[in-house]
């Protein structure tokens, strides 16, 4: 069942039988980074109110939106909560290139009104209302901000590498040319290469190496360079012929000599 699931779904079924596990594991590791990625963007809205109907937020995310101020004064506050903004990052770099500034846009505030607790009177205790300054919230938005972008660079990065992995490990023209590369380089495989070399290098690569062989050579690759890399296949290649090819070409050769396979239940 597992054999035929591979079929059909190829390195998206798990198994080691058939050397898919570690390119499996690769992509659902990817995978689990992407949407870790989207949802620390979307906890960074939460946190911020972007998602909260009424808050200075979510105002200044609609405002964000907005370039036109007459357009702006034109809508109603509740028109406004119901346009949908760009996203944290994007709504202050509009709000920057706007020119606005923090008593309009409502995120980060400087100033802000708090309670100061005043002088005993008569038993009383008096609290009065002042204005404190808040310096800190100007490094709390330059991090927001560089927490913002940082992530979605590293999401675009992220889906940009899984398609590229996807596609490399998905065609079999992209395995088979990778491989066929350093067979070049060692000069084992010509550039057109006769049917014979073109059948070993087929089974070569889907029977011997399968999905996961070829995903450490694309590593090693990546890692130790294109020398050592077409040392390795070229070694495994000739273990492939020596050893490998020539037991299964046996096998083959005596199923081919059963009786069923020649037909000599019909020559009787």
């Amino acid at each position: 069942m597992t054999k035929t699931a591979a079929q059909f779904g190829g390195i998206f079924v798990a198994s080691k039988r058939l050397g898919t596990h570690l390119i499996f594991s690769y992509l659902c590791v990817k995978i689990v980074t992407i949407i870790n990625a989207a949802l620390q963007l979307f906890l960074i809205q939460r946190f911020l109110g972007f998602y909260s109907n009424g808050s200075a937020s979510r105002r200044s995310l609609q405002l964000g939106k907005v370039t036109d101020f007459k357009a702006l004064n034109d809508l109603s506050y509740s028109e406004n909560e119901n346009v949908e903004g760009y996203g944290f990052g994007l709504t202050v770099v509009n709000h920057i290139r706007s020119g606005r500034d923090w008593p309009e846009t409502m995120l980060f505030p400087r100033v802000a009104y708090c309670r100061v607790p005043g002088i005993r009177l008569v038993g009383v205790k008096n609290s009065y209302t002042a204005q404190c300054a808040l310096p800190i919230n100007m490094l709390n938005e330059k991090i927001y901000i560089f927490f913002w972008f940082w992530i979605v660079f590293l999401l675009i990065i992220c889906i940009l590498s899984l398609l590229l992995w996807l596609t490399r490990m998905i065609l079999a023209s992209k395995r088979k040319n990778f491989i066929k590369r350093y067979l070049r380089l060692k000069g084992i495989h010509s550039l057109k290469g006769d049917e014979l070399k073109q059948n070993d290098l087929n089974e070569f690569i889907d029977k011997y190496l399968r999905a996961d062989g070829v995903f450490i050579i694309r590593m090693l690759t990546i890692n130790s360079g294109d020398i050592i890399t077409g040392e390795i296949v070229t070694e495994l290649y000739n273990n492939f012929i020596n050893h490998y090819h020539n037991t299964h070409s046996i096998d083959k050769e005596q199923d081919l000599m059963k009786p069923e396979k020649i037909g000599f239940n019909n020559l009787v």
